[in-house]
């Protein structure tokens, strides 16, 4: 796979499309991120953030709806 910057409108690759790695959809922008599974806070649980370590690369339309943190350049 080819690689993508976290800069908004960066393309990734070279011109061809890319797939998303959390909807698999082909985009021509991808974004290098942190996927954060996000465990709510009940009454005998803390809420818990469990940022994952390795780095995907998401679509625009992902990174409006799920979790997630940038990867520091």
């Amino acid at each position: 796979m080819s690689a993508a910057t976290n800069e908004p409108g960066s393309a990734a690759g070279s011109g061809g499309a890319v797939t998303c790695e959390s909807c698999g959809s082909d985009e021509r922008e991808v974004y290098a991120v942190h996927r954060i599974y996000v465990t709510p806070a009940d009454w005998d649980t803390a809420g818990r953030e469990d940022v994952q370590p390795d780095v995907e690369h998401w679509c625009y339309a992902c990174l409006a709806s799920y979790p997630h943190e940038m990867v520091a350049e």
